[in-house]
């Protein structure tokens, strides 16, 4: 009884304390990797490809919320056969899967079924071979405990499943956390003002070159700003 308890209050507290905690961490491992990114890998990197790393929603539950966000617009617009039509193709996508999965646990259940009527026909037969040599009571315990071996099997693979299913997302989460590139850390650098420091100045710039992602985008620029000037600059865009 003590044993029960003590397990059940185990199993509790994992998913109370320990599992909430774990989504957390997981999830401000990816945030990070994102905000700590350079911006070359953000203006390389699809937006979409960042949120899915943060929010990844199923195709029919994402559609279902836009499509309660814009249900009046769909039907103001006469898009409603439209939406109707796609959410019943996302929902046989979405059905695939599964379909798939109770096809595979069916297939399982036969497997292990027909290999523990083999070894309850084996058991058996042993049974009555050496019936002098065996007691009845240990074959009686035998075949009993060979009638829930099909159900501890398949509970064993589907929970094995699952844990590997689980490691693979984490697993994919640790490769995204490591293969982002980071900025370099920031530096605290010494604010005060010291002594003699000139109230006005101005900046010089000569012969200066800068490149970004590896490709020179200015050449050779010389630049006077001097105490109280404004100084706006002006891509390729007009902006």
């Amino acid at each position: 009884m003590l044993e029960a308890l003590m397990l059940m209050i185990v199993h509790s507290y994992m998913y109370v304390v320990i599992v909430p905690k774990s989504a957390q961490s997981l999830h401000l491992t990816v945030l990070q990797a994102v905000i700590r990114a350079p911006m070359s890998f953000l203006a390389k990197t699809d937006t979409g490809v960042l949120v899915n790393s943060l929010e990844a929603k199923a195709p029919l539950y994402s559609h279902v919320l836009e499509s309660l966000q814009g249900i009046a617009t769909i039907r103001a617009y006469g898009w409603t056969s439209n939406h109707v039509a796609k959410n019943l193709a996302l929902l046989d996508r979405a059905q695939k899967p599964y379909y798939l999965l109770l096809c595979i646990q069916r297939w399982l259940t036969l497997v292990l079924g027909l290999t523990v009527a083999g070894l309850a026909i084996l058991l058996t037969a042993l049974g009555v071979t050496l019936r002098s040599r065996l007691d009845a009571g240990f074959l009686g315990v035998a075949l009993v405990s060979m009638m829930n071996l099909g159900q501890s099997l398949a509970a064993l693979i589907t929970f094995w499943t699952l844990l590997e299913t689980s490691l693979g997302a984490i697993s994919r989460v640790k490769t995204f956390s490591e293969d982002t590139p980071t900025e370099k850390p920031r530096e605290i650098v010494d604010t005060r003002i010291l002594a003699g420091w000139p109230s006005q100045g101005s900046v010089v710039i000569e012969n200066w070159s800068a490149h970004y992602n590896g490709h020179p985008v200015l050449r050779n620029i010389d630049i006077s700003i001097q105490a109280g000037e404004k100084v706006a600059i002006c891509g390729r865009t007009g902006r």
